[in-house]
């Protein structure tokens, strides 16, 4: 097995996007060419446990081995019918997450498998939601969360990460940022990034909560595209 933080990991796989490779769940970039990698899920069986939000789906989460799930009451958010252009929408309200957006989701799988696996600290590049959302799960689960954000981060969110964070440390450009987290990987520290499997996993609940609420319903779902991560996701689910 391999080993972060001094910690055995769980024995949970993903694979990498480019070139294959299987490794270890907890990376947020394949160890051998550096491209984004997808969890790997052993059942394709649709089980929901009691209650309502991102862990009602923990039979279908990698983390299901772990017993102390981190939560802030994400996910069961609500869907809302709307009107536009003379069509007949259904909106899936997202900024109801307890930091504002779908990024908790992933965050409360992130830091539920950070915690399992015994890890101090976490690290991150952001450049506003993501950090905002890390601190705040990491800080429930009792994990040090640093934060790397550029420079141009707008001040309300810089003021978030900086009152949720352990550290928020600014660089001239968000690539730097981003350099210096994948650094702190390549050394063995847990770093959460856009692209990272726990995250994958965690937004997969969209998907599953569109569909048991809506089944057959549902022909197709429009998604904002940022990093992609979200799109992927709900493919997956």
């Amino acid at each position: 097995m391999e080993q972060i933080g001094g910690t055995r990991s769980v024995k949970s796989f993903a694979t990498c996007t480019e070139c294959g490779f299987v490794t270890s769940y907890v990376h947020p970039l394949c160890p051998k060419c550096g491209a984004p990698l997808i969890p790997n899920h052993q059942t394709s069986k649709f089980e929901v446990c009691d209650g309502e939000g991102v862990w009602r789906y923990r039979k279908l989460l990698i983390p299901s081995i772990c017993r102390d799930y981190v939560s802030l009451g994400e996910g069961a958010t609500p869907v809302l019918e709307v009107g536009f252009d003379g069509l007949r929408l259904l909106v899936k309200v997202e900024s109801l997450n307890p930091t504002g957006s779908f990024i908790d989701r992933g965050s409360a799988v992130f830091s539920t498998l950070a915690r399992c696996l015994g890890v101090r600290r976490v690290y991150t590049a952001s450049l506003g939601d993501f950090g905002i959302s890390l601190s705040a799960y990491a800080r429930r689960a009792g994990i040090k969360p640093i934060v790397y954000a550029p420079r141009s981060v707008p001040v309300n969110k810089l003021l978030q990460m900086r009152l949720l964070g352990e550290i928020v440390k600014l660089f001239d450009r968000y690539e730097d940022a981003v350099g210096r987290a994948v650094e702190k990987s390549r050394k063995g520290d847990l770093v959460a990034l856009p692209p990272s499997p726990a995250y994958v996993d965690g937004y997969r609940t969209v998907a599953f909560e569109i569909i048991e609420k809506l089944g057959d319903r549902v022909n197709c779902v429009a998604v904002p595209v940022g990093t992609g991560t979200l799109a992927v996701s709900i493919w997956k689910g």
